[in-house]
């Protein structure tokens, strides 16, 4: 009864603080939204969303461990599993990409974000444009003419700092580390979770039945 019991207070425990990791992903983006440090909706609606999916996950955890459902604890057992293989992969990636592939993928995702979201990074980093090897990278971009950089050299931004370089001039390295390695604990987390799930899900329930298989 102990064993059973010890579980389910672990997968329990386990499941709340996925609860407040999913209750801060939602509102860093909704202070930045009110903060206006970043307004685009695409960046705050995506945090949101991947928070309010987390406390959904978390709360059907809690719910199989209160319950001992099997049903819910299975597909709880199977969401967490993809997750861990998507956290791993992404975490491993960031922990051994290149310089150089580095600079791809963020030049592919600069191209890709709106000219709003351009010019609050340009802001926050008084930089214009993001590498000068990227295509239709204008270091004129309209968003870099109010930067304290362009007004300093009379609105011409040839000479202000990328984008890309200010990252690599305040420690882009360390993030990545920092990123990694964040990821790789989280996905050991899950894989606890998992484990707990696993054990909790196969054992007797003593309020039960004691000729009942679970």
């Amino acid at each position: 009864m102990m064993g059973f019991r010890c579980y389910r207070l672990g997968l329990i425990f386990f499941n709340i603080i996925y609860l407040i990791i999913g209750f801060v992903l939602i509102l860093c983006p909704i202070y930045s939204k009110v903060a206006e440090v970043f307004t685009s909706w695409s960046i705050v609606g995506g945090t949101i969303a991947c928070g309010v999916f987390i406390m959904l996950v978390a709360a059907a955890g809690i719910y199989g461990a209160v319950k001992h459902h099997q049903i819910i604890l299975f597909f709880f057992m199977a969401i967490m599993f993809l997750l861990f293989i998507i956290l791993f992969s992404v975490s491993v990636a960031a922990l051994s990409i290149s310089s150089n592939q580095q600079r791809e993928v963020l030049g592919h995702a600069w191209e890709s974000v709106s000219n709003k979201t351009k010019g609050e990074v340009q802001s926050a980093g008084d930089c214009c444009g993001f590498n000068d090897t990227l295509k239709n990278n204008s270091r004129d971009h309209p968003s870099c003419s109010e930067l304290p950089c362009c007004k300093s050299k009379k609105y011409t931004c040839s000479e202000c700092s990328t984008c890309y370089g200010y990252l690599e001039e305040n420690g882009l390295d360390t993030l990545k580390e920092a990123v990694g390695g964040i990821g790789l604990f989280f996905s050991f987390t899950m894989f606890l979770g998992i484990y707990l799930a696993f054990r909790y899900r196969h054992l007797k329930d003593p309020r039960a039945n004691p000729s009942a298989f679970l």
